[in-house]
């Protein structure tokens, strides 16, 4: 603020943000993050108008706000399509679908998880590949569909072992140990 960096002072309030968002403090983190969009904004800084949508989606996820998550991702891929950004609109197209699967609408989860899984099979972006066919395995196993979550939770497995990822591999076990369940 004292250096008049409107842009940097918004990163900061997103750092801070996501320090309170690390210690469970989600409104602190919430006013943060609408604290950093403002700024971002004023900038002129759509990256970061991104970014700090998407950091107000994760919170508003994690406090069972579905519908307004879902509206702030969406914003965040809008931009992101807007500026060119293939990642971007992976990760964006992967948190609408965690989104629309927490909030029960799982078919329409499905597809965004599956398009974000060519997204990022096209950017060859295979860690993050690999939290999505994890999330759909887990859809899959809530909708009944065991084959298809077999199928898509082995793709991860394999993923993981190759990235050497064993934080997510665990993961991937303990969705395969709900299917088997």
């Amino acid at each position: 603020r004292a250096c008049a960096d409107v842009r940097a002072e918004a990163q900061m309030l997103i750092q801070r943000g996501a320090a309170y968002r690390s210690l469970g403090e989600l409104g602190r983190a919430s006013q943060h993050f609408s604290w950093a969009l403002g700024l971002f904004r004023e900038a002129g800084h759509r990256l970061g108008e991104a970014s700090a949508l998407d950091q107000l989606g994760v919170v508003r996820l994690r406090n069972a706000c579905y519908d307004e998550a879902i509206s702030d991702f969406t914003k965040a891929l809008g931009i992101h399509q807007a500026i060119g950004r293939p990642r971007g609109i992976a990760l964006m197209t992967f948190n609408i679908g965690q989104a629309l699967a927490a909030s029960g609408r799982r078919e329409e989860a499905v597809s965004y998880l599956r398009t974000a899984d060519r997204q990022f099979a096209a950017i060859d972006e295979s860690y993050h590949r690999a939290r999505v066919l994890t999330s759909l395995g887990g859809v899959f196993t809530g909708c009944g569909r065991t084959t298809d979550a077999e199928g898509v939770l082995h793709q991860a497995l394999a993923i993981t072992k190759e990235l050497g990822a064993s934080y997510d591999q665990a993961h991937v076990h303990m969705r395969l140990a709900d299917l088997a369940d």
